[in-house]
């Protein structure tokens, strides 16, 4: 790439991803669909201030 330091270090990793060609432009899949996020979010909860005195990381699932 040839860059010198100074701008290497300035570049974001999205930058520095698209220069160096390891970047494609939409990224394979997408984003998760609410199923797939909620999934995730039961499989890693939160365990910090937010997930209550126990840290029991429930997830609150919108009513439809």
């Amino acid at each position: 790439m040839r860059l010198d330091p100074k701008t290497f270090w300035a570049m974001t990793p999205l930058e520095l991803a698209i220069a160096s060609g390891l970047h494609a432009e939409a990224p394979a899949g997408g984003a998760p669909d609410r199923n797939a996020l909620l999934a995730l979010m039961r499989s890693y909860p939160d365990r910090g201030r937010m997930a209550g005195a126990a840290g029991g990381g429930a997830v609150a699932t919108p009513d439809r």
